[in-house]
């Protein structure tokens, strides 16, 4: 094997000479590493996500094309051309890759099991940690192998690298009879949807299609047309919403009344009023001329298949959280009563994994037969059909574990999933439990996609979430790791790797693994540390919609409760003056207002996670999926005037404090630390002053 040095690893960009040459090596090798358009390519390279490996005569021997993806590299392009195999190139792209890795955890990589690069991937150091079938014809399996990166993260042995959860899109019918079209110019395109890398893609058909199907005259065609359907997921929506929305489409365009044309509208509205999708893919040039407005009126975005694939990144933050789908939907909490086992078992009995309804039913009678010892609830809509099913048993001490957690498949899952995980956590928090243990053996894929969104790790005995309910130094911290890992034992690992993490003396001044330690030991605070913090206020009709988490403050399993979806939000603001905002810590200061109790407070506290500055209408479309703001809400705050800048603060993990601190209470803090007392907009503090606030109001995550 010829030395590294031989080669040099160079990352380019979109003006980069040897991006015509990434471009014919990757359509060259498109068999194995899948087709990509030219304007991926280039989307990656304005990204600087292409490493090139250049011979010594400065050629292209070699490139590797990756992707972020919520703290994980994910390879999507490994390549070298035939004239340079077995050099050792492929082992310097991943190398360097391992180097410019940022804040990553680790690097993955889907690959085919039938390619016979298992020897490669394990001398490259990656180690297989899941399988799936593949989408081509015979369905062949797909390995994912994972590579740790050095020094990747303070607290990688406690966070996931399982596969990410997979973003629903949905196919027309153009689409799906592309990809069982000849290869062709026009096919290509489409067919690219069906690369194994796009594997987090779940292809996804609408009712309609079967109509499309059958229009076919030819028998054969048609039979052979629906069993390549039963390959893909068949989408679930209301007919009441389905009948709305096309009602809808047909005003908008009217004009549109030829068979092929109502089919297509059925497809979109099926879609519309589905919730586990909002991203519809067609080549249907009228569709793609009007997406802009299908997306103001409907939030679902239409693309190109090539248009999905060069927004990728963008599309996956987009389908990670979409409370806009659903503001409005009424669900209530209740608790679960005698007599209805038999109901249960029949909505929530685990076929899919074999679950027998004898077990089942011995296992929740079990829980309902001791009441002291278990809490257990249903989750409700507003037709009172049941959606989820969760119980806690409050008997381990530091440990909330769950045996029971299961939620019913329809349009509501994912989302559902997310909010109950994080319902489980606010819970534990609550009740002073340190580690949260999820023990069902039955998850359905909704909720273990959740699960490891938010940090859940597998153990011995199901899914584990540390969290710690304090507010103080790292070196405190650390020693209360320790202890709990003394006390916990080996089964759970996760205190004594984090506690051994964050002993080194210039922890508290990286303000990233800060973040992140708070975010894995959520509600926990770091006080010594030097992230960015603010106060920022906010008037009560808005406080009560974003940041208010007074439900949860409620028993949990007592009278019946709604259900809201605020996990994440956004904030709209005059640009000016903006307070130097930008990603940190916030407390909110409820602004004073006569028709609201408990106004001129401090009343929460949560993360910043992005600040953004630009025109009402791009940032209205570019964070519309967090609900609550209606556009007429946000052109109010551009003064009426699209032309004017205003600022989006988009935040995550409030906790409502315990006790509001009153406005006469803050001026004395600030004053006395010799910071401005007005708060008319966002207010840097220094980290003693958000310190000594936070505790002031307690540390509770309601």
């Amino acid at each position: 094997m010829a030395n590294d040095s031989l080669f040099r690893i160079q990352i380019i960009d979109e003006s980069s000479p040897y991006l015509q040459a990434v471009i014919k090596l990757g359509k060259a090798h498109k068999k194995r590493v899948g087709f990509l358009p030219d304007g991926a390519f280039r989307s990656y390279a304005q990204r600087r996500a292409i490493l090139v490996a250049l011979d010594e005569d400065g050629s292209c021997a070699g490139y590797i094309l990756y992707r972020r993806s919520r703290g994980r590299l994910i390879i999507v392009h490994l390549c070298v051309s035939k004239s340079h195999e077995r050099r050792g190139i492929a082992r310097s792209l991943v190398n360097h890759l391992s180097e410019i890795k940022g804040d990553s955890i680790g690097i993955g990589i889907w690959c085919r099991r039938d390619y016979g690069l298992s020897g490669l991937w394990s001398d490259l150091g990656f180690v297989v940690y899941d399988h799936k079938k593949g989408r081509s014809h015979e369905g062949k399996l797909l390995e994912f192998w994972w590579k740790d990166v050095p020094n990747a993260s303070l607290f990688s042995a406690v966070e996931s690298i399982c596969p990410e959860p997979r973003i629903a899109v949905v196919l027309d019918a153009s689409v799906f009879f592309d990809l069982r079209a000849p290869e062709s110019e026009n096919t290509q395109e489409s067919k690219a949807l069906m690369s194994d890398w796009l594997h987090d893609l779940n292809l996804c058909l609408t009712h309609e299609l079967r109509n499309e199907i059958n229009r076919n005259m030819n028998a054969d065609r048609r039979k052979s047309h629906l069993v390549f359907a039963n390959k893909f997921h068949l989408i679930s929506s209301d007919q009441r919403e389905f009948e709305k929305a096309y009602d809808s489409l047909k005003k908008i365009f009217p004009a549109k009344t030829s068979a092929q044309d109502k089919s297509d509208l059925r497809q979109l509205a099926w879609t519309i009023a589905s919730s586990d999708a909002q991203f519809f893919v067609t080549r249907d040039r009228w569709m793609i001329e009007n997406a802009g407005e299908i997306s103001r009126e409907f939030g679902i975005s239409v693309m190109r298949p090539s248009d999905l694939i060069v927004k990728l990144d963008e599309i996956e933050r987009a389908s990670e959280y979409q409370p806009g789908r659903f503001s409005g939907t009424a669900m209530t909490m209740r608790r679960v009563r005698s007599g209805e086992e038999h109901t249960i078992a029949d909505t929530f009995l685990s076929y899919a994994s074999g679950e027998r309804k004898p077990y089942f039913l011995q296992r929740i009678g079990g829980i309902l037969a001791q009441p002291r010892k278990h809490s257990c609830c249903l989750i409700l809509d507003s037709n009172r059909n049941q959606l989820a099913l969760l119980a806690y048993n409050w008997n381990h001490g530091k440990i909330l574990e769950v045996p029971l957690l299961r939620i019913v498949d329809t349009g509501l899952s994912n989302i559902l999933a997310s909010h109950l995980t994080l319902l489980l956590l606010r819970a534990a928090s609550k009740e002073g439990r340190v580690l949260t243990v999820v023990s069902d053996p039955h998850l359905g894929d909704p909720v273990l996609s959740a699960m490891q969104r938010d940090g859940f790790t597998q153990v011995l005995d199901g899914w584990a979430k540390p969290c710690l309910r304090m507010a103080e130094s790292a070196n405190i911290i650390a020693e209360v790791l320790h202890k709990l890992s003394e006390e916990l034992g080996g089964n759970y690992p996760h205190f004594g790797s984090i506690a051994s993490a964050i002993q080194d003396k210039a922890f508290p001044d990286r303000a990233a693994d800060v973040i992140r330690l708070e975010r894995l030991l959520w509600p926990l605070k770091v006080t010594d540390a030097k992230v960015n913090c603010f106060i920022i206020p906010i008037q009560p009709r808005w406080a009560q919609e974003l940041v208010d988490q007074r439900l949860a403050a409620q028993t949990l399993f007592g009278a019946d409760i709604e259900l809201t979806f605020n996990r994440e939000g956004v904030y709209y603001r005059s640009a000016r003056p903006g307070g130097g905002l930008e990603p940190g810590r916030v407390l909110w200061y409820v602004t004073k207002n006569k028709k609201y109790r408990e106004s001129a407070c401090i009343r929460a506290c949560s993360h910043i996670e992005e600040v953004a500055v630009g025109k009402p209408k791009d940032l209205y479309r570019r964070f519309r999926r967090l609900g609550v703001y209606q556009w007429k809400n946000v052109l109010e705050v551009a003064k009426k005037k699209a032309s004017n800048d205003i600022m989006a603060v988009r935040f995550t993990d409030t906790q409502w404090l315990d006790r509001p601190i009153p406005w006469a209470k803050i001026q004395g803090i600030l004053r006395s630390e010799g910071c401005p007392s007005t708060l008319q907009s966002p207010h840097p503090i220094p980290k003693e002053v958000f310190a000594e606030i936070y505790k002031l109001g307690g540390v509770s995550d309601e």
